[in-house]
């Protein structure tokens, strides 16, 4: 009987000719159970885990001009942890599995190829793994996993599915990034540090500097280079991370092969300093660049995208508007220049409401201006937070528009030298010099049914008693 093949997807491809000793192109999944590992129920779990896997199936080997999977019938063998973590999986002479299950003590651990699959096919895998096992071992009925796809869903390449082959023209010429030198362990060993930590208080963590949770983790991986750059080689060069992005939440894909893309985040010492927090935030910003992904999804042929573009968006944790009401609690209105502005909001529940009517129509491939759909002047935006505040008498100081430069930059350039961050920049400072913030929000009102239920007033008020009730202000 002739054996099935596949194509290696377009994350694959790289893997096989960039593997080497020094980088195995292998990762590592662990877990860890209450009770020691029992090794033939294990290899009974992972034998019926790979039949709920055919693409794990597969071998890889190499034609005249590319490589290619080819399916095998080799059993997979479970041993006892015997070498280096990560080390290398495929060998050109020596066919097998571009997986192994291994355990020591209690641990129970999945190391995989990058050819086969990305993370999350390999947790998915693991997740069953162990399902299986302690379905065994335990007696248990519930296996408490959801992931639920045929093994057809299982082996699709979903790079050829959703790929339209188009790649922007324009190129992004960036700076050479810093690179960490060291001294390597004998025959390329790696060195591997264990250790625990609560994912809750991590999450509370970095929600304390709203940021996601990767943006908070890249931080702190910035941090930790930083802190260990050699004091003559800070600010020369930036520190680049490529970060995955699992494309299956944007795609409708449940494949067990890999389906990833990468993105770069760059933080420039010299430019933004040594301060956490400011790490912090200039990670996020870049994560969350509206402008890139807009142009990124746009040219992605049948993307399901939808694209929100609110206008000044106020309310609870928000920290751009609330430096203004704190500002006229003390009897200050800092307006920029002498020209009349029109500014339009949109209080955050009502943000919340046009994204749910989206996800509710099922819209894809648009994007929409919203508002709360009237506009005013920076003094009726006054008159409602003194109001709510009751203070009765503010004082309106008209900066010039030259003058905010001057104190933006000075301002910047200081929270640099003191390491911490400046809520005044020249990024803040583009967006305050604008004179009129008016958009059209009628698309949003038609094809949604838009409605926004938050005027100026009762949205600041409502943001006020907030910021009261947890002392902001």
């Amino acid at each position: 009987m002739k054996s099935e093949w596949n194509k290696l997807d377009n994350a694959a491809k790289i893997f096989p000719a960039a593997q080497s000793k020094k980088d195995t192109q292998v990762f590592r999944f662990s877990c860890e159970l209450y009770k020691t590992v029992n090794k033939d129920l294990l290899q009974k779990a992972t034998e019926d885990t790979l039949e709920e896997f055919d693409i794990f199936k597969s071998i890889l080997r190499r034609g005249l001009f590319w490589y290619y999977l080819e399916e095998s019938d080799i059993k997979p063998i479970v041993r006892e942890e015997y070498k280096i973590p990560c080390s290398l999986i495929y060998q050109r002479n020596n066919h097998k599995l571009l997986f192994e299950v291994t355990y020591y003590r209690n641990r129970i651990n999945l190391e995989v190829f990058h050819v086969l699959t990305d993370g999350t096919g390999a947790m998915n895998f693991l997740k069953t793994l162990v399902s299986n096992y302690l379905t065994l071992a335990e007696n248990t009925v519930d296996s408490g996993v959801d992931y639920d796809a045929s093994s057809t869903q299982k082996s699709d390449d979903s790079f050829s599915k959703y790929y339209s082959g188009k790649i922007s023209s324009k190129q992004e010429n960036n700076p050479v990034a810093y690179k960490i030198v060291g001294q390597k362990y004998p025959d390329d060993k790696l060195k591997v540090i264990n250790g625990m930590v609560d994912v809750k208080k991590v999450l509370e963590e970095s929600h304390k500097y709203n940021a996601t949770l990767t943006a908070f983790l890249s931080a702190v991986l910035v941090k930790s280079i930083i802190d260990e750059m050699p004091v003559r080689s800070k600010g020369k060069k930036p520190i680049t991370i490529l970060i995955p992005v699992n494309l299956r939440n944007f795609f409708p894909s449940v494949s067990a092969r890999n389906f990833f893309c990468l993105t770069y985040i760059q933080y420039d010492i010299k430019k933004h300093g040594e301060d956490f927090e400011t790490m912090v935030d200039v990670i996020n910003t870049q994560l969350k660049s509206k402008l890139k992904a807009e142009r990124h999804l746009e040219s992605l042929e049948g993307f399901p995208y939808v694209v929100m573009r609110p206008t000044g968006v106020y309310g609870p944790y928000e920290r751009d508007y609330y430096l203004m009401m704190k500002s006229i609690k003390y009897g200050f209105d800092f307006i920029v220049g002498f020209k009349p502005q029109l500014i339009t909001f949109i209080y955050v529940k009502d943000l919340v409401q046009a994204i749910f009517k989206a996800i509710d129509r099922g819209v894809v491939r648009r994007g929409y201006f919203l508002s709360e759909g009237k506009a005013y002047t920076s003094s009726q935006f006054r008159r409602y937070v003194a109001t709510a505040l009751g203070k009765r008498r503010v004082v309106p100081v008209k900066i010039p528009v030259w003058l905010l430069w001057v104190v933006s930059v000075i301002a910047e350039k200081g929270a640099i030298v003191l390491g911490k961050t400046s809520t005044l920049n020249r990024d803040k400072f583009r967006i305050m010099k604008q004179r009129n913030w008016i958009c059209d929000i009628s698309d949003a009102q038609n094809e949604l049914g838009f409605s926004p239920q938050y005027s100026l007033e009762r949205g600041v008020n409502e943001c006020v008693k907030w910021y009261r009730e947890n002392k902001w202000l």
